[in-house]
């Protein structure tokens, strides 16, 4: 069964596209030869057979072709043709093609797996879709624009499958409503081809009583198409399933919404709340359902996009009339305006295109900024708007802050740090630093010094060598053994006095100078023995 169900994604994915061909040409009543502009075809892998294809006509009017043919849906290819629409910017003609790889491995036809889905053959409504008229109405900028459409369904033939006739009630209407809508984008070529699609964030899809939101921060830009599956990842990515607070369908566009196939481009100028009556979902829960299906398993994740279309259409068959409004948002600037003490603010919103404005009440925030120790806080007046006729916040921030004075350094007890020990002959000392208690920040810092000490020494002493031929001197500091000093010089002898046979003589022993000034030349006399008689 999984198997089988997989063999439906070529078909799923075209749907997404609108493929259609307008009345066609040998249409009797016609007196004017119909033009194609607009054509679209899915084909198979094999690139030979045209599971789904369609034209839209200057006359408005279009035609859908869906087959009831065995594809292979290993994977299709995408023909998009576009030709001479002045209101997109298109001269000559357009075609941008894509292909989808969905690594599938069957072939089957759309009915029989529809068939398969709905359980029956009175609720494949695809097939057996039989007529809605849709009531269109589009409103910008005090303009509005209206046409009906008759959509008629020929009914399923086997081995044929089924089509879709559209017809606006008038040539003339449906032009202007074309030209009201294609009025509010920026439709223009470029030089590179290259097909996707943006939409901006905040936009929606209401089904019943559940809203599919894009909340990213960022707009969504859909661009891998060949790999369906990271192609429902990302869009996961940027969606939340929201209860609503009514019961509509409503599919809400924000401006920056874009398309680009091949080298033509559109963007969407301003908000477009689109939004379908008539039809009544109930409490299908259509949205949480597809959201809690595998994104891995495409086969289910195409089964219940099918099943969901297929309710659809049949919800819009046994109507039988529904309308469709197209509301453009208006393109305001905006002035604001405070009260003296900043508490409340108003915003007047003028439309840019037309002669439409209002005023709107804001809520007025306070961002609060504290104050540090150096540095001054604030208090900021931020006003929020909300429109209530589209939900877009307008918002303004008034240009006066009130000042918070910084709160300046609060003292810890002072610190000692960098402590070095005098001596003798080197000062010692410390930095005196207090830090704040409550940022961290040095406050102060004052360096401390402890002056040296001065050496205190000891009585010098001096020692003469046994043969008096040197003299060494000492000196000793009591605060600092390391300071001590000892120095030996040799000396010099001088007889003084000559002996005699009977008396003594006297010798002079003299050092040489001391490097230290602690020391001094030092002298010792000797006796030299008298001489014997001979």
């Amino acid at each position: 069964m999984k198997k089988f169900i997989k063999c439906i994604l070529a078909f799923a994915m075209v749907l997404n596209i609108i493929p259609f061909r307008t009345v066609r040409a040998e249409d009797a009543e016609k007196t004017v030869k119909v033009e194609v502009k607009i054509s679209s075809d899915l084909k198979d892998g094999n690139n030979s057979v045209t599971t789904v294809s369609g034209e839209v006509y200057d006359d408005y009017s279009f035609h859908a072709i869906l087959p009831d043919q065995e594809v292979y849906a290993e994977n299709a290819t995408v023909y998009l043709r576009m030709k001479d629409i002045s209101s997109l910017n298109i001269v000559g003609e357009r075609e941008m093609t894509y292909t989808i790889n969905t690594g599938l491995e069957t072939r089957i036809g759309l009915y029989q797996a529809l068939k398969t889905i709905a359980g029956g053959d009175a609720n494949e409504h695809l097939f057996h879709f039989e007529q809605v008229k849709l009531a269109v109405a589009v409103n910008a900028h005090e303009e509005t624009a209206n046409t009906v459409y008759t959509v008629k369904g020929s009914g399923y033939t086997p081995q044929v499958g089924a089509t879709y006739d559209g017809t606006p009630d008038s040539v003339s209407s449906a032009k202007n409503v074309w030209k009201l809508l294609t009025d509010q984008l920026t439709a223009d070529t470029k030089e590179n081809p290259d097909s996707y699609v943006i939409i901006a964030k905040d936009s929606y899809l209401q089904l019943g009583n559940q809203k599919l939101v894009f909340q990213e921060n960022e707009d969504l830009k859909l661009d891998n198409f060949s790999d369906p599956v990271a192609l429902v990842q990302k869009i996961r990515k940027y969606l939340t399933v929201e209860n609503a607070e009514d019961n509509a369908v409503v599919l809400v566009l924000r401006a920056g919404t874009r398309l680009d196939v091949g080298q033509s481009y559109a963007v969407l100028d301003t908000d477009a709340f689109i939004t379908i009556g008539g039809i009544d979902v109930g409490d299908l829960d259509i949205l949480s359902t597809l959201r809690d299906v595998d994104s891995n398993n495409m086969a289910e994740m195409i089964r219940t996009a099918l099943a969901m279309m297929n309710t659809l259409v049949g919800l819009a068959d046994d109507a039988g009339e529904l309308s469709v409004e197209i509301d453009f948002a208006h393109e305001y600037k905006t002035e604001w305006n405070w009260s003296e003490d900043k508490k409340s603010a108003f915003v007047y919103l003028e439309c840019e295109k037309c002669d439409h404005s209002k005023f709107l009440e804001a809520v007025v925030d306070e961002e609060v900024t504290d104050p540090t120790c150096t540095e001054d806080g604030n208090i900021v007046y931020v006003a929020t708007a909300v429109d209530p006729d589209t939900g877009k916040k307008y918002t303004d921030t008034h240009p006066d802050k009130v000042v918070i004075p910084a709160n300046g350094h609060t003292p810890k007890e002072a610190v000692k740090e960098n402590e070095t020990v005098n001596d003798c002959e080197i000062d010692g000392g410390y930095d005196t630093v207090v830090y704040c208690n409550v940022c961290g920040a040095e406050i102060s810092r004052e360096h401390v010094v402890i002056p040296a000490t001065g050496h205190d020494w000891s009585k010098v002493e001096y020692s003469w060598s046994e043969d008096n031929k040197s003299v060494t001197a000492s000196i000793k500091c009591e605060n600092n053994h390391d300071h001590d000093i000892t120095e030996t010089v040799s000396a010099t002898y001088a007889v003084t006095l000559e002996p005699t046979c009977t008396e003594t003589g006297k010798g002079l022993w003299t050092s040489a100078e001391f490097e230290s000034e602690h020391f001094e030349v030092q002298t010792k006399e000797v006796t030299i023995p008298a001489d014997d008689h001979d």
